[in-house]
């Protein structure tokens, strides 16, 4: 789930449709004005077209871009709509991690900066028109430098990894540069924050990286760079279990802590340079 201010967009994964309202709803049982992935608000099939989706992990628009991203992840797949849809049913216009609209092959063409393998979180940023994407699986995070206007496009920066062609989890030995199946990623504009579930942590960088295998600046969740333990300590307002999703709104920082159960918030008038194991 995800909103741009302006709109909100659910990605309702086990109906295989994300769900658009086109204002943020004031009131319970509001029905969606547009849904992608199904041609009416009754269906429930998956597919791999430009129309059809098999799992939407996450989807963020944006209307200053009057652009919709999806992460069909079940597809190996991003899809791009060059307009956010105001009918059912719309056709994506750009596929990122497959050559065409049809195929869902993991690392389709061999692991590559054009491949992916059951991403997870999106992102993009309509100042910068970067977009982010965690390709979960690849234990990586890949940042494009501007938005594909063509299917297929390459990366042109990896997180996580040292190269295109690596995805190792924990490549080299857990630390401030590695990722193990990371699921959320969001960008405030100055800093890049990862939910690295399967290091039951997120791991913050102070700027966006611009080059291959960057260190993080900051981790939550765990007293060090090299410790990934679930709880560790015991739970607690500074420990995490398999955290998804991450948000800030540039002075707090929200963390969904899925395993716990719980949503954690970070108040902070603005996010320490360098610090380990914060509390909320």
């Amino acid at each position: 789930m995800d909103t741009d201010g302006t709109k909100l967009f659910i990605n309702d994964y086990q109906n295989f449709r994300v769900l658009i309202y086109n204002a943020i709803p004031t009131s319970s049982g509001a029905i969606p004005d547009v849904v992608v992935g199904q041609t009416d608000l009754v269906s429930a099939t998956s597919g791999i077209t430009a129309s059809k989706i098999r799992g939407a992990f996450h989807a963020i628009g944006s209307t200053i871009l009057n652009k919709l991203f999806v992460s069909d992840g079940q597809n190996n797949r991003v899809l791009i709509f060059n307009s956010i849809p105001t009918t059912h049913g719309a056709s994506a216009d750009v596929v990122i991690g497959q050559a065409d609209m049809v195929t869902s092959t993991a690392n389709a063409g061999g692991l590559s900066a054009k491949s992916l393998n059951a991403n997870k979180g999106v992102f993009v940023d309509a100042t910068t028109n970067k977009l982010i994407i965690a390709d979960a699986s690849n234990h990586r995070v890949l940042i494009f430098n501007s938005i594909p206007t063509t299917s297929f496009a390459s990366a042109d920066v990896v997180i996580g990894q040292p190269n295109m062609t690596s995805n190792t989890a924990n490549n080299g030995g857990i630390g401030p540069n590695t990722l193990n199946a990371p699921y959320g990623v969001y960008y405030d504009g100055a800093k890049l924050f990862i939910t690295d579930l399967g290091n039951n942590r997120v791991l913050i960088f102070n700027s966006l990286p611009t080059s291959n295998n960057a260190s993080a600046d900051v981790v939550v969740g765990q007293p060090s760079m090299t410790s990934n333990t679930k709880n560790n300590g015991g739970v607690g307002a500074n420990t995490l279990f398999y955290p998804r999703g991450v948000h800030s709104d540039g002075i707090r920082l929200f963390i969904a802590d899925q395993s716990n159960h719980r949503v954690l918030i970070y108040n902070r008038e603005d996010f320490p340079a360098a610090c380990c194991g914060w509390s909320c």
